[in-house]
């Protein structure tokens, strides 16, 4: 909105966000996928059993290689989101341990600045945080 300034958002609350609404949403995804799949596997065994005393060999061939195409696009479909869960989290952790060394740099920046030195203990956490 013009005229108004946005909060920054910070790690904290990305994760936060992150385990309240973000994970849920892709569980209960994940969760209605597999209800889905269990239901349609229910209705495609019923079906077969139905048509097992009708149905050609390879009618019911057909039916059985819809039936794996459905479930290949499925699980694949879930790979994608676990792969993509897997990114988030790497990534946030990654960012979190990066913050962590910015927010010691910093303290020593201000410590220096507010002492007019640095010590040399300063000097070479600094060189190991390796932020710069």
């Amino acid at each position: 909105m013009p005229g108004k300034k946005s909060k920054q958002l910070t790690m904290d609350e990305l994760i936060k966000y992150n385990q309240e609404v973000l994970i849920p949403v892709f569980e209960n995804r994940v969760n209605g996928i597999d209800n889905k799949l269990n239901k349609m596997d229910a209705r495609l065994t019923n079906m077969a059993t139905q048509l097992a005393n009708t149905a050609s060999k390879s009618e019911l061939k057909a039916l059985e290689n819809n039936l794996n195409n459905f479930k290949d696009k499925t699980l694949t479909s879930l790979d994608t989101i676990s792969n993509k869960l897997d990114k988030l989290l790497t990534e946030n952790t990654m960012r979190n341990s990066q913050e962590d060394r910015e927010k010691k740099f910093h303290k020593i920046v201000v410590h220096h600045l507010e002492t007019g030195s640095t010590s040399r203990e300063e000097l070479a956490e600094i060189k190991e945080l390796n932020v710069l």
